[in-house]
């Protein structure tokens, strides 16, 4: 890691820099937000993390991969077929009650 940026962290801390991006599924918006540790060279140093604001996806459809755009097309292979619904149970019941 950057010396410059290492000082400013406690040993175990992981700094991730972000990207979002929003997707549209029929009427429905889901936003992804991808990280890519900065840093430490490890394998699958990037996430794709589907979420509705403050809600996250259920953690089978995170991506995983070693660039930003490896985890974002591992995570939408994960959700190109499925419904709002099942990526986000209890969005989808919350809904229904309104």
């Amino acid at each position: 890691m950057n010396d410059k940026l290492s000082q400013f962290l406690n040993e175990g801390d992981l700094l991730f820099s972000s990207t979002e991006y929003e997707l549209y599924k029929g009427d429905e918006r889901l936003f992804i937000r991808v990280g890519e540790l900065i840093g430490e060279g490890k394998e699958n140093r990037c996430l794709a993390v589907p979420h509705v604001f403050i809600r996250e996806a259920q953690k089978e459809f995170i991506g995983r991969g070693n660039s930003i755009d490896s985890a974002l097309m591992d995570c939408l292979s994960k959700i190109k077929n499925l419904s709002f619904d099942v990526i986000f149970p209890s969005a989808s019941s919350e809904k229904d009650k309104d």
